[in-house]
């Protein structure tokens, strides 16, 4: 067994004993995504249920989700399973890999009560399964406050444990097979210069692959790109500078597009576009790319398995598509066929942030793309982005933003 192994082992062991939570490991590697786990009686009997019920096995995956998701989130994830239970865990990578995972549940977030009535009876169709209500009375019950800071101290005892790798090591050898496949690009455009014309399709081919998180072909695709950007820059270094930047807008919407954040992406972009100024030459500048592309790529991931998701991903879906028209809750809430306070209550939990506030961020982040094109008037820009009131628009920009939309304009957006 591998020491990272033994000592994610006696944290799970530990912090079961102290806490009276049920603590167990999940192996990435594994098929099934569980390791040496001491089953609780409550899954058990639920999984049970759910094949002789449902004939599948829904939180299957729900757990090796978790886990990353708790990367994204620095290292702790709270998450309810499809029953209505509670979890948390964290993540213990190796060689900048997430190699195992450590899991506390389930137990009670709310009244036991409540939970048998609406979560359990609402999952198994209605149907109230004494068996599986008479193993919830043997559940702890954990007030919210309580269960962050018991999360706080699992992601701790995981940062200590974890036997990591130079994430600095890891880039630099990225960044070697990055530069070998960028100039082997540029030979091949070089050997086939004439009729040269960029292949704008490459971009679309990008965007994807990052919204799926795929880093490998994303980086393959990346590589080509460049190799056309060095080839079509003459030399001019500012004008490959200017070409990246529009490539890091590629990639963060691209990364919205994937399901991260999008206060967090805005908030990397904010950040590299004022680097992408201070570089002086090729090679730093690629260095640099490559943590871009593993950055932008790590914060996709997958939430097909969490509670709500697919209701999540339709109303995420109709937002993106309907920003620029006037949307209220009622809109969406006739949509979804489901009344508006049940509708912002799932949002709430499941984002961490309101509906209304949400559809301003999508606005936004929109309104901010139009404003790097100075030929689009800041009264149309506030119409093309689904703001139908211009000092409206103006005070949301600055809420989001922190600046105002003609001092982000007057910026170029490096503020």
């Amino acid at each position: 067994m591998s020491s990272l192994y033994e000592s994610a082992k006696k944290i799970a062991d530990t912090f079961e004993k102290a806490c009276c939570i049920n603590c167990f490991l999940v192996d990435i590697d594994q098929q099934d995504g569980l390791s040496e786990r001491a089953e609780n009686v409550f899954c058990a009997v639920c999984s049970r249920e759910q094949q002789k019920r449902k004939n599948e096995l829904v939180c299957e995956n729900i757990h090796r989700h978790g886990i990353f998701q708790a990367v994204i989130w620095g290292g702790k994830y709270e998450y309810l399973c499809p029953a209505g239970l509670a979890f948390i865990c964290t993540a213990l990578q190796q060689g900048g890999e997430v190699r195992y995972g450590i899991t506390a549940g389930p137990f009670l977030m709310v009244d036991l009560a409540d939970f048998i009535e609406e979560d359990l009876d609402r999952f198994f169709g209605g149907v109230t399964i004494k068996s599986l209500a008479a193993r919830a009375e043997e559940l702890p019950y954990f007030y919210s406050g309580r269960v962050s800071y018991l999360a706080d101290i699992l992601s701790i005892a995981a940062s200590y444990a974890a036997e990591r790798e130079s994430f600095q090591l890891r880039v630099m050898e990225q960044v070697a097979k990055s530069q070998n496949d960028v100039f082997y690009s540029l030979s091949k455009i070089t050997d086939a210069q004439d009729g040269y014309i960029y292949p704008i399709e490459q971009e679309k081919l990008l965007h994807g692959y990052i919204a799926q998180g795929d880093k490998p072909a994303s980086q393959k695709i990346l590589n080509d790109i460049l190799g056309h950007i060095f080839f079509s820059s003459g030399g001019d270094f500012e004008y490959i500078k200017a070409r990246i930047i529009e490539l890091i807008v590629i990639l963060s919407r691209a990364a919205i597009e994937g399901g991260a954040d999008i206060a967090e992406v805005f908030g990397l972009n904010h950040d590299y576009i004022k680097d992408v100024q201070n570089f002086k030459s090729l090679n730093e500048l690629n260095q640099w790319l490559a943590k871009v592309l593993i950055r932008f790529t790590s914060s996709v991931f997958d939430f097909s398995m969490t509670k709500h998701s697919d209701l999540i991903k339709r109303v995420i879906t109709y937002i993106r598509k309907n920003y620029m028209n006037k949307i209220s809750l009622n809109d969406i809430s006739d949509y979804t066929k489901l009344s508006v306070s049940y509708l912002s209550k799932i949002f709430k939990e499941q984002t961490d942030e309101n509906l209304s506030a949400y559809i301003n961020h999508v606005r936004i982040e929109h309104a901010k793309m139009f404003l790097l094109d100075d030929s689009i008037p800041l009264v149309e820009v506030a119409y093309l982005s689904g703001f139908e009131d211009q000092s409206y628009f103006s005070k949301v920009f600055k809420k989001v933003a922190k600046v105002t939309p003609g001092k982000y304009r007057e910026k170029k957006g490096q503020i």
